[in-house]
This record gives C-alpha cells, sequence and structure tokens, in this order.
C-alpha cells in the first residue's frame, strides 16, 4: 500500500555532512521532586541531514535551520515524506522527556525550528512547575509562515511557551504533509484541518534530538479535535528502536508497550488543567513507565487534557476515542500529501500566506 501511495515524490538527493546539532541539553536546572524514567539518548539519524543554531536558545531569536551541502533547505517541502517501503520521514520537535514547545516555523523562509511564544516574551513556566518537572517543557514547532521553514519555539502572546510538565515521548510532523483547514470531514461532523503539517508522537526507547530526521514506521492515528479544528496524531515507531521489528500494528503496540495509547490520550488532556488545579506530582504524573506502563492510553490522553492549563476545555477525539490502525493511518498520509501537493503546486490558493520555499 505504502508503494501506491507515494506517487510521484521526488526523492531528495543525498545530504553532505556539515556541523550538526548535539542533542540539546533543553531545560533549566530546577529543583527534582521524583526520578524520571530514564531514556536512551542516541538513535541514528538519517546521516544527510544536518541542523545549524542561530540565535542565543530560549530567545525570541532562537532558531535550528536544517542543511543540505551547506546550503539551508526547508524541511517541510526538501525533506521527502516516503523514506522507503512502509518508512516515513519524521522530524523530530520536541525531544522526549522535555517540556518546551518548539514548532517548525512554517511562516518563515525555510521553516527553521523556533520556540513557542506569549505576548512576545519568552515563557517560563508557572511556579508550581518547578515541583513537577525536572526538564524543562519546550513547546517546539516548525512555523510554515518562515521561508526555509526552520524550528523555533512557539510562542503566545509574544512569550515563550511551554508545556506544564514533560512529553514522555519524541513528537514532531511529517514533512510535505498539511492538514488543509478548508476540508471539512464529514465523518467528524464536518470539523477542517488545523494548517500544520501532520504530528507525530514516536513511542521508542530513545531520546531523540531536536531537529533530528528519521525513519519511522507509521503504526496508528488519532484524531483529535482542537478549538474546533482537526489535529491528526500519527501514532509510529523509529525504525531503529530496538522494538521496531516486533511492533507492525496497533496489537504490537499494546504486546510491547502496554497501556501507552491511552497514556498520550491523558497527557493531551490533563495539560489544559487550569493552574490552580494542578496537583502534586505524584498524582499529576501517571505517564512514568513505573506507574502508567499503556503506550496507546497514554498518547490519547495526553494530547486530550494537554491545554487546559491556559483555561482551554480538553481536547476531544473522533471516533470514540479510538485509535486508528495502520491502514486508515496510511489513507490519513496519503489525503494529507495530497492536500500538501496541491498547496505546493499552486492549485490550492495559499490564503493562509505559508512559506512555500
Amino acid at each position: 500500500m505504502a508503494a501506491a501511495l507515494r506517487g510521484a515524490v521526488v526523492r531528495a538527493a543525498p545530504f553532505q555532512q556539515v556541523r550538526k546539532l548535539a542533542c540539546p541539553a533543553v531545560g533549566r536546572s530546577v529543583r527534582p521532586a521524583v526520578a524520571v524514567r530514564s531514556v536512551a539518548t542516541k538513535a541514528p539519524e538519517v546521516a544527510h541531514y544536518s541542523n545549524e543554531e542561530i540565535g542565543p536558545k530560549e530567545t525570541l531569536e532562537y532558531r535550528i535551520a536544517f542543511k543540505q551541502n551547506d546550503k539551508v533547505i526547508s524541511c517541510w517541502h526538501e525533506i521527502p515524506l516516503w523514506a522507503g517501503e512502509d518508512e516515513l520521514h519524521f522530524i523530530c520537535e520536541i525531544p522526549k522527556e522535555t517540556s518546551a514547545k518548539m514548532e517548525v516555523a512554517t511562516d518563515e523562509p525555510s521553516l527553521p525550528i523556533k520556540q513557542d511564544t506569549k505576548k512576545g516574551k519568552p515563557c517560563s513556566r508557572n511556579q508550581c512547575h518547578d515541583t513537577l518537572t525536572n526538564d524543562s517543557i519546550y513547546c517546539i514547532d516548525a512555523p510554515q509562515d518562515e521561508p526555509s521553514t526552520p524550528i523555533k519555539q512557539d510562542t503566545k502572546k509574544g512569550k515563550l511557551r511551554f508545556y506544564p510538565y514533560n512529553i514522555n515521548w519524541n513528537y514532531g510532523l511529517l514533512p510535505q504533509t498539511w492538514e488543509d483547514p478548508s476540508h471539512k470531514n464529514e465523518d467528524l461532523g464536518g470539523v477542517a484541518g488545523d494548517n500544520d503539517p501532520v504530528d507525530v508522537v514516536e513511542i521508542g526507547s530513545a531520546q531523540l534530538k531536536m531537529g533530528g530526521v528519521y525513519r519511522v514506521k507509521p503504526l496508528g492515528v488519532y484524531a483529535m479535535i482542537d478549538d474546533g479544528e482537526l489535529d491528526w496524531k500519527v501514532i509510529a515507531i523509529n525504525s531503529a528502536d530496538p522494538k521496531a521489528a516486533a511492533v507492525n500494528s496497533l496489537e504490537d503496540v499494546e504486546r510491547e508497550f502496554p497501556g501507552q495509547l491511552t497514556a498520550i490520550l491523558e497527557w493531551f488532556r490533563n495539560c489544559k488543567i487550569p493552574e490552580p488545579m494542578i496537583l502534586p506530582r505524584a498524582n499529576l504524573d501517571p505517564f512514568n513507565i513505573t506507574e502508567f506502563p499503556g503506550q496507546l492510553t497514554a498518547i490519547l490522553e495526553w494530547f486530550r487534557d494537554y491545554k487546559i492549563p491556559d483555561g482551554k476545555p480538553a481536547n476531544a477525539f473522533g471516533y470514540d476515542n479510538k485509535c486508528m490502525d495502520k491502514a486508515f493511518t496510511l489513507k490519513v498520509i496519503e489525503e494529507t500529501h495530497t492536500f500538501y501537493n496541491k498547496l505546493k503546486s499552486g492549485r490550492r490558493a495559499n490564503s493562509e500566506e505559508l512559506s512555500l520555499i
């Protein structure tokens, strides 16, 4: 099926090695409350991609750019979606066990990674977060309206944004995909796309590098509905993970990572708990592998609740909170890749003013 979906996707030329960005020591030093589960810190990246840091960390100017042969490229447009038979390219924006809300800047040339902001200033965690986390929580996204789509930290009202507590999985996006805000999904009550590339939750054991590009196997997908917009969350595993060969379906996920799909759903649900309601760490963090081993459940619940601290309602999920299977996931990827191709080719007007270079 994957081969049929690829169509005429242009393969990227080999990338020459340039200065690589080391796995970032994201986060400030904070007072530990309880031990965080240990994670592997190295995993092989796609060898031909490299990154360059621009500006001081934890500032509005900080970016992570992507390069090919010393030339800055767009990770959204110039890294192909497909990496091989039944494998996709995954761009890691937020490494597991961190909380800075980083994103690919789809509104900037070459789309670097940057940190999200709030009111134009770097966002500090609220005071109680020092007792809740051992690592800072960055929300990192790919800004689509910046040329070359670098990675930057997400912002809100001018301040850098952080999740209220660490995410327990690697989080990022699929290149050459786009959730079209003009397309209504009739299966889900007519909700439309959120104007972003498709998100990925990578469940493997290693902490991946911010800005790293990896081969992953798609396994399932959640249909998250956030503020009335459809925001697909693809569940995948790094192809180099020790368990990857044994994980090819949602049933395999539940066997090898019992309960984690529910844990993911709970993570996104609990992130929206208002600050006065934030519980002590022992009660708030049920997603540590020793306390909540289930991957599918964990994914669903993480995404459902993660905006509650901002005073917003819990996120909803379509299809009765069900994580849809691999065949359904591939159809979602095919559809959003088609939306992307129409946008990039000009067959669909760029009314959202995204960066297409």
